[in-house]
């Protein structure tokens, strides 16, 4: 028996804990990290469906996408494509102005964290769909965009420490801490379909240098948020350490929230 799913994984904002008053920029507000998640039967298909729609892209570019070096209108085909897909986005929403104090900011410490509640969610999608998948033994086959200063070995680790914890929810079953791996960004379709999906959403979250938000990427991205029984909140969409609070007074920053993922 082999595993039933596979998922790319990819992360948007730095993880850094320096903060500076609009429109100072230094630490990012908001990390997030992505899932992309198919039946592993399916994946060979679906990402060369993706790769009709990101292909030209990179042939014009002459090199692989990433979403903050893509135009507007590239930015919107890539998140529509993935939109109409057969994936399951997961993404992991941190505000990092909010948890200063919660011991996230040493090493690679909050980037585990963030691996912590995307792991539980990506069990309970392939716990919850194993009766429909083809074959396979149950198992996810996680996919990391490298990060070359980063240990995966520490990951590993990580996640098995995990397994002795009572308040990690994990459908252990679903987690095979050795079917963690990593890829390089440039060679993986899914791991640069993945950098769109969390860069997407970060940019719906995230001031611009103008002191606005981007909400459409997330708006067409919105179709393929995993949900359980019906809603996408906090398993397609998970914010720690709580849904923000819409801004009138910043065009209605985080509207789309309540908009596409009401509770």
């Amino acid at each position: 028996m082999t595993f039933s799913y596979v998922a790319y994984i990819d992360e948007s904002g730095d993880e850094g804990f320096v903060f500076k008053p609009f429109p100072e920029r230094a630490s990012s507000q908001w990390f997030v990290l992505s899932a992309l998640m198919i039946p592993a039967w399916m994946d060979i298909a679906e990402v060369r469906n993706l790769h009709q729609t990101i292909g030209p892209i990179e042939s014009n570019r002459g090199s692989p996408i990433h979403f903050h070096k893509l135009s507007h209108e590239q930015r919107v085909t890539i998140c529509a494509s993935i939109g109409a897909s057969n994936f399951k986005t997961i993404s992991i929403c941190i505000d990092k102005t909010r948890i200063k104090n919660a011991g996230l900011s040493e090493g690679y410490a909050l980037y585990f964290y963030a691996t912590r509640y995307l792991l539980e969610r990506a069990s309970w999608l392939a716990r919850d769909e194993l009766g429909q998948i083809r074959d396979g033994d149950g198992r996810v086959k996680f996919i990391f965009s490298n990060r070359s200063r980063m240990s995966y070995d520490d990951l590993r680790e990580y996640v098995d420490k995990l397994r002795t914890r009572s308040d990690v929810s994990v459908h252990w079953p679903s987690v095979d801490s050795g079917l963690i791996t990593t890829k390089s960004h440039k060679d993986l379709v899914g791991l640069r379909a993945v950098d769109c999906v969390a860069s997407g959403i970060r940019f719906g979250l995230e001031l611009s240098n103008y002191g606005f938000c981007e909400d459409r990427y997330v708006r067409l991205l919105a179709p393929s948020v995993y949900q359980r029984g019906g809603k996408t909140r906090p398993y397609g969409m998970k914010f720690f350490p709580s849904v923000p609070d819409i801004e009138p007074h910043r065009d209605d920053r985080y509207k789309w929230l309540s908009d596409l993922f009401p509770k």
